[in-house]
This record gives structure tokens, sequence and C-alpha cells, in this order.
């Protein structure tokens, strides 16, 4: 099934938010303008969880497509072996294009 994510790349910024105060960090879509933005994190202090977490989010976009380049990758090897007869890394490559297929999955929250 396709994704339906708003495209990446995504990028963090900082904000002042409602009240005049400082004290937003944002993560905005490619637009970059605070109508596309994913994900409003508080700041007051800014924790270094925090901001993982704005990362994380900010590299969704390009994991994902990542993922999905890999999953064809082992894809294209499990047929490879499966024609030389290699079974055992015919079954390596399918398993793990299988756990890359639920993780996708998961992120489209299918599963």
């Amino acid at each position: 099934m396709e994704a339906k994510f708003t495209p990446g790349p995504w990028h963090i910024d900082h904000a002042i938010d409602c009240k005049g105060e400082d004290g937003y960090r944002y993560v905005f879509s490619p637009r970059g303008d605070l109508g596309a933005f994913i994900a409003k994190i508080r700041l007051k202090p800014w924790p270094k969880e925090q901001e993982a977490n704005a990362r994380l989010i900010a590299a969704a976009p390009d994991m994902y497509e990542e993922l999905e380049c890999a999953k064809d990758v082992f894809r294209f090897y499990q047929s490879h072996h499966e024609f030389k007869g290699g079974t055992e890394k015919a079954i390596r490559n399918k398993e793990i294009a299988d756990r890359i297929d639920r993780l996708l999955e998961k992120a489209r929250g299918e599963a």
C-alpha cells in the first residue's frame, strides 16, 4: 500500500508561541510555514529527549523511503538466491524483507 504522509524533507525550527513567549520548537513540512507544521514540542527547557524526539520526527520521511528501498533490495536478493539454489540466503533475505514490511505497515497504521 502507498504511504500517505506529508512528503519530506522536514526540518526543525524555533518559533514563538501565541502568547509571544519564546518556547516552542516546531517540526515543519517542506514548505517551512506554520500552516504545514507536523509537531509542536514545548521548550523551557529544551531537554535532550525532546530534541531527540524532534529530530526523529523530522527524519521519519527519509527513513521510511530508505526502508522501502532496502526492502526492495532484500526481495531482489531473495529471488536471486532462490534462483541460484541458495536456500539459506534466500530465507534470510525474506526474513529481513518481511520485518521491514511489518515496520512499514506499522508506520502506515496497518499493524
